[in-house]
Formats: C-alpha cells, sequence, structure tokens
C-alpha cells in the first residue's frame, strides 16, 4: 500500500485508520505465497493503531484479527489459533506477564512481535523470557 501524506495529511491518516475490506487490490509485487490463509492477531489497547496495522498487512491469504478490549483478550486467544501475535507491552489494567502466560496456555506455536513506545531493559528481560520473536 502506497501512502503520499505530502498531499492532504488529513485525508490520508483518515484512510489509513478505515477498516481494510477482504478484496482490497493489492499490487503483483505485494503478493506473497500462502499454501494457507495465515492468522494474525493484533493486540493494543488503542483502536486506532489496531487498525492501522490491520490495513498495513491487508494482503491476499491474510486474515487479521484485532482486539483492544483487555477484558475479551484472553477469551478471542481461546477462539482460534494464531500464526502470528503482535502485541503493544503496555495494556493498561493486564501485565505482561500475564499475556505471556495466555500465550503459552491457548497460543503455544504463535510467533509473538512485541511493540511499545515506553521501552526499558525490563520489558526486554520480560519479552526475552517469554520467547517473543521480536521487539
Amino acid at each position: 500500500m502506497n501512502v503520499n501524506l505530502d498531499e492532504n495529511p488529513a485525508t490520508d491518516m483518515t484512510a489509513l485508520l478505515q477498516p481494510p475490506t477482504r478484496n482490497e487490490e493489492v499490487s503483483e509485487g505485494d503478493q506473497l505465497y500462502c499454501p494457507t490463509e495465515v492468522q494474525i492477531l493484533v493486540v493494543d489497547d488503542e483502536e486506532p493503531v489496531c487498525s492501522l496495522i490491520q490495513r498495513a498487512l491487508v494482503r491476499p491469504n491474510f486474515h487479521v484479527d484485532t482486539i483492544s478490549q483487555p477484558d475479551k483478550i484472553e477469551a478471542q486467544l481461546q477462539a482460534r489459533k494464531y500464526h502470528l501475535i503482535i502485541l503493544d507491552y503496555n495494556i493498561p489494567g493486564l501485565k505482561a506477564e500475564t499475556l505471556f502466560d495466555w500465550f503459552q496456555d491457548h497460543q503455544r506455536d504463535a510467533s509473538v512481535i512485541v511493540v511499545t513506545g515506553y521501552p526499558s531493559i525490563d520489558s526486554v528481560v520480560t519479552c526475552l523470557r517469554a520467547r517473543t520473536f521480536d521487539f
């Protein structure tokens, strides 16, 4: 997806925050071969961030779910198996260790990528101990 923010930043950012459509046009260079549908979960307490990441991942054979309500995360993890989980490290009301325990219990085979706006040595160590794929 190419976005030119120089022309009209307000319009372009609004377009990025709109939920993607499953049939959205993807250029030939952006197509990947997937023998099966890739299941991705985006976990962030800010819904616009979830929508932005979801929109960036629109591809044929990619199914991207988002969850921004902390009280519904564990149920979502139990509902479907994911290949990849993109996680905001700081979710109000939840400790990262709790999330990592849920991933171990319900999504043992999923790769986890952690993103945060507030990195620290403690958060890096916690993620390494939880065997996240990337931080």
